[in-house]
């Protein structure tokens, strides 16, 4: 993914299962344009690559921005926001799930943050359940 100056190099992992395409990222938190354009060129890749999937096409990750942020309204072009917008870190939502919505859509049943008395990160887990 593109990189600003001073920033850590970024990138998408995918992986491709009999039923679902999921990927995860994690997006520049120093610079906005840096996340924007890497939002920009995930939608690209994406839709040239999964347009039309039969298969349903999830993102997930830290996006390092906020539900209202120029990221989001770049990714929410192509991406369908799947895990609402309750706190994931720091009080605030900059963690989410999202559906490509030029493949195979989904029905959300259930979305929530988990918390835990023994957390693995300073991030909490988003959960969804999807029906498809």
């Amino acid at each position: 993914l593109p990189q600003a100056d001073g920033s850590e190099p970024r990138s998408a992992a995918v992986v491709e299962t009999p039923s679902c395409v999921f990927a995860s990222t994690h997006l520049d938190y120093k610079s906005k344009a840096a996340a924007k354009a890497q939002a920009g060129v995930l939608n690209a890749w994406f839709t040239e690559h999964y347009s039309d999937s039969d298969k349903p096409v999830f993102l997930c990750g830290d996006f390092n921005a906020l539900p209202e942020s120029e990221v989001l309204e770049e990714l929410e072009a192509c991406w369908t926001l799947l895990s609402g917008t309750a706190p994931t870190h720091s009080g605030k939502c900059i963690d989410y799930i999202l559906a490509l919505k030029s493949a195979r859509t989904v029905e959300v049943l259930e979305r929530e943050v988990l918390s835990s008395e023994r957390p693995l990160s300073d991030h909490d887990p988003v959960r969804i359940k999807v029906r498809f």
